[in-house]
């Protein structure tokens, strides 16, 4: 099965988009993965913290996990604007591919300083840290120098990462 960076890496190379859809229901999950499947093109979809509390997280993680895999399926699951940390590790355990971990209701540095430091994470997950995490998290700088704030499927990846005790 193929991994979500995987896909996008792809996307970049040869200058596509990849299709992303908030849904908040099976009946839109099904709609989706429908439309997607005929097209032959993988998808992205998301769920925000107020659909995540409508679904149940772990709840639209296994739907999402059983359509790719019964399907074998380039269907992917994004955390939509996951404003806390408990929620990003909560959707990161659950299985879903990206988390968005948005701090942007804070003031700018105080933003990069939450999103980029491994300091704000458990020291479980701190201690197994991917190594390929690390390195995005090097690059990702603005034109200043300083860092950006870290988004979607590095921390996501490093979560899930360091949750199964896997290293790059």
């Amino acid at each position: 099965m193929q991994l979500l960076r995987d896909i996008l890496e792809h996307a970049q190379k040869n200058r596509v988009a990849i299709g992303y859809f908030n849904v908040a229901d099976l009946v839109l999950l099904k709609a989706v993965f429908s439309s997607a499947q005929e097209l032959n093109v993988p998808v992205l979809v998301g769920a925000s913290a107020g659909e995540r509390a409508f679904m149940g997280v772990k709840q639209i993680a296994a739907l999402v996990r059983s359509i790719r895999e019964e399907f074998d399926f380039p269907i992917f699951l994004n955390a939509d604007h996951t404003h806390s940390l408990p929620d990003a590790l909560e959707a990161a355990k659950a299985g879903f591919d990206a988390v968005v971990f948005d701090l942007s209701a804070l003031p700018f540095e105080e933003n990069a300083r939450q999103t980029t430091s491994r300091e704000s994470l458990p020291s479980k997950v701190r201690r197994r840290l991917c190594s390929r995490w690390m390195a995005d998290q090097e690059r990702m700088t603005t034109t200043s120098g300083k860092p950006l704030p870290l988004v979607s499927t590095s921390y996501a990846s490093t979560l899930n990462c360091a949750l199964r005790g896997d290293a790059d």
